[in-house]
């Protein structure tokens, strides 16, 4: 299940023009856990040679909402982020790993929110660490979920997204 999963989440990525343009890919996946992997390219790194900091944001806003993805259906529900913030900690130029997790608790408040109201916050961690461990950012991502996707009530067809159904 875990590397089928990651195969989703993978594909997810790949269908995101800019997610593919980063070159984000998922290590592995299972309920309530994320990690992905971004390698340096000429294109993410900044005059000095280290990653642009709006990569450390994107790697981390999508990975979070990869999350999301691990227990939520995102081809027919509504996600969409409200808020990040980042910490900066340290620039790096090489390998850096995304990962993002949420407790089974965690996990089981925001099904039963949605269950009831159809909607619900969830926030999100996610580190960024380089090929030491060490921490080079921490974020706090706050996403919006819904249970239905509004685009889908307009009679617009579901994304092609290859997420299956959770």
């Amino acid at each position: 299940m875990a590397g089928k999963l990651s195969a989703d989440l993978q594909g997810f990525v790949d269908g995101m023009p800019f997610g593919a343009q980063l070159g984000l890919k998922v290590e592995e996946a299972k309920p309530g856990y994320v990690r992905a992997v971004l390698a340096p390219k000429p294109s993410l790194m900044n005059h000095r040679g280290t990653y642009q900091a709006g990569v450390y944001f994107t790697a981390a806003e999508i990975v979070g909402g990869l999350l999301c993805g691990t227990f939520f259906d995102l081809r027919s529900n509504f996600l969409i982020t409200r808020n990040i913030e980042i910490d900066f900690k340290v620039a790096s130029n090489e390998p850096i790993s995304i990962e993002a997790r949420a407790s089974a608790e965690e996990r089981e408040t925001v099904l039963s929110l949605l269950a009831g109201k159809r909607k619900s916050d969830f926030i999100v961690e996610a580190i960024i660490t380089d090929s030491k461990g060490a921490c080079l950012a921490h974020s706090l991502n706050r996403y919006y979920l819904r249970l239905g996707n509004p685009r889908m009530r307009r009679g617009n067809k579901p994304s092609r997204s290859p997420l299956p159904q959770r």
